[in-house]
């Protein structure tokens, strides 16, 4: 049997690791100034609960590697978990609303006017979809390209 031929199945075909894909954002907020949420892969892991969790595992003997110190490997334990953490591209938070409120600094109808904008920009939360591709098909590399 020659190993070097895959057989094309779901995880390595073309329209998976080319295609768009939907992902779900499972973290309660994200805003312009924090862009970064976790989010479920289901088209790579179909089958995993769409509840975020992370797992704690202890971590294990070090005695099959050959520098043995554990403090110099910096592994104190594992963590399993069923999401991604993604960035959010800035141009995808758009401007909802802006507010101006101008006062008077001296208090008197006299004083030059202030203003204060205010710049409201669109929040996503828990259930959003994204739409993520994988650059050049290496699903080390999702990058969201656009919201639904």
């Amino acid at each position: 049997m020659d190993s070097s031929i895959m057989k094309n199945n779901y995880i390595n075909s073309k329209s998976n690791t080319l295609g768009i894909h939907y992902v779900e954002l499972i973290s309660e907020k994200v805003t312009y100034d924090n862009n970064i949420g976790k989010f479920v892969m289901s088209y790579l892991t179909p089958n995993l609960s769409k509840n975020e969790y992370d797992t704690q595992l202890p971590r294990q003997s070090a005695s099959n590697v050959i520098n043995r110190d554990q403090l110099s490997l910096g592994v104190s334990n594992i963590t399993t978990s069923n999401y991604v953490e993604l960035s959010i591209p800035k141009h995808l938070f758009y401007i909802t609303s802006i507010s101006v409120s101008v006062y008077h600094p001296g208090g008197d109808s006299s004083s030059t006017n202030q203003a204060n904008v205010t710049i409201h920009r669109m929040e996503y939360t828990k259930g959003q979809k994204f739409l993520v591709s994988n650059l050049a098909g290496n699903y080390d590399n999702p990058v969201i390209i656009g919201v639904i």
